[in-house]
């Protein structure tokens, strides 16, 4: 009986030893250890996944973020941009013309945050939680309004990169890989 006991009390800990823990966003930015400076502009490589598909669609550009104006630039397979200016989020399409997106201009706060890896301004969209990998957190969504964007995020920091996994409810997901880099002039243009 005695042992039935110590083996149900051992199992009771490591279970509850495995539950993730939620943190404040000053314990999450602590965990993860990223710089206040992270980034200003990098690269990125994205990789949307299917489950119907065998392979991801890949894409891949840079983002750049200077005072009030955020920039996502696609640049394989098609040159795309989405402008943010603090106010109107604007698509850009490979002849120049800029559209404005009215519906979706919230989300490009969020992106902007999880590729500059600002966890105080996530705080305001995600709860965190430890994760399986010790430079990695899940972000939950608040509402459901951020739900639409991902079911959870995968937020993971390590050896001055930032990867994002964002895992949908349909099972389908997409990676971020985002890395820092001088953007050259003519990539700009």
């Amino acid at each position: 009986m005695f042992r039935k006991l110590a083996i149900l009390g051992w199992l009771t800990f490591s279970c509850f030893s495995l539950v993730a823990s939620e943190l404040t966003p000053e314990q999450a930015n602590e965990y993860l250890k990223i710089p206040d400076t992270f980034s200003t502009s990098g690269e990125f490589v994205q990789h949307k996944h299917f489950k119907i598909l065998d392979k991801p669609f890949v894409s891949s550009g840079f983002f750049k973020n200077e005072g009030d104006t955020f920039e996502w630039t696609t640049l394989v397979p098609v040159t795309s941009a989405l402008i943010f200016d603090g106010k109107t989020l604007w698509q850009q399409e490979s002849d120049g013309q800029l559209k404005p997106l009215l519906l979706a201009g919230h989300y490009i706060v969020v992106v902007e945050a999880l590729v500059t890896g600002d966890i105080k301004r996530l705080g305001d969209f995600f709860r965190f939680e430890t994760y399986q990998k010790t430079s990695c957190l899940k972000l939950l969504p608040k509402d459901k309004q951020m739900a639409l964007i991902a079911k959870t995020i995968d937020f993971c920091y390590e050896n001055s990169q930032l990867k994002v996994q964002l895992n949908e409810s349909e099972g389908n997901y997409t990676t971020i890989d985002i890395s820092l880099a001088a953007i050259d002039d003519k990539t700009r243009d």
